[in-house]
């Protein structure tokens, strides 16, 4: 019985070329948008942050009272500020900060813009990764 269903529906299809290419269009996005959708969330919700226990991760930003929270200040925290925050620190294991950077590369004869990050030298450290290739920043090197 089951056979003898697919034979006739395939053969209305075949008698309908159109209405056959709007079903097979309809699949074919449905199936794209599903498989779009399921890999945002798959890499925002789903898969762990690539570092070691990344559930006791905390990102901290500043934004001014007047504004509120909306209004993140971000890249404002001063080094003075941030070596106070990790002189004063009784709750976090590590202390890091990183803030976004727009930088000029050259090579003396051509520029090119590129965006990066400015980081202290513990973030390598609180977030467990290694370099590929080299070493991580000193101490020495976390002083402005």
């Amino acid at each position: 019985m089951l056979l003898q269903d697919l034979r006739y529906a395939v053969r209305m299809l075949v008698k309908q070329p159109a209405f056959t290419f709007i079903v097979v269009i309809t699949f074919a996005l449905g199936i794209g948008a599903n498989t779009a959708v399921f890999s945002v969330v798959n890499v925002v919700v789903l898969r762990p942050l690539p570092f070691q226990q990344p559930q006791d991760l905390v990102d901290l930003a500043l934004y001014d009272v007047r504004e509120g929270p909306e209004n993140v200040l971000g890249s404002s925290v001063s080094y003075p500020d941030f070596e106070d925050w990790r002189a004063q620190n009784r709750v976090f294991e590590r202390v890091a900060v990183y803030v976004n950077r727009s930088l000029t590369l050259t090579d003396g004869k051509q520029a090119t813009h590129v965006v990066g990050e400015a980081v202290s030298g513990e973030l390598f450290t609180l977030l467990g990764v290694k370099p590929l290739l080299g070493r991580t920043f000193t101490a020495k090197e976390d002083e402005p």
